[in-house]
């Protein structure tokens, strides 16, 4: 019950963010930061579940891409960190 109220909390602030501010400001996660990091570690867990889950993170981050720009967010690194792992 717990894990469901968390859940319901986060897509409830979600949406309200989309509503309020648009797309590319309620952008959040290591994307948006530029956490390559987190990204690098996000590759790693994925590969290890199912290596498939790498190419649908890096189809899906690639896709942030103009919202990232739209932010003023520099996405080389980001690519970087993706294309290490092909």
């Amino acid at each position: 019950m717990i894990v469901d109220n968390a859940l319901n909390a986060l897509m409830s602030a979600t949406v309200d963010n989309l509503r309020l501010q648009g797309i590319p400001a309620a952008l959040t996660g290591p994307l948006i930061r530029n956490d390559t990091g987190t990204i690098q570690e996000h590759l790693q867990a994925l590969h290890e579940i199912d290596p498939q889950l790498v190419e649908v993170y890096r189809n899906l981050a690639r896709l942030t891409y103009p919202l990232l720009t739209a932010r003023g967010i520099t996405t080389e690194n980001i690519e970087s960190t993706l294309q290490q792992t092909e």
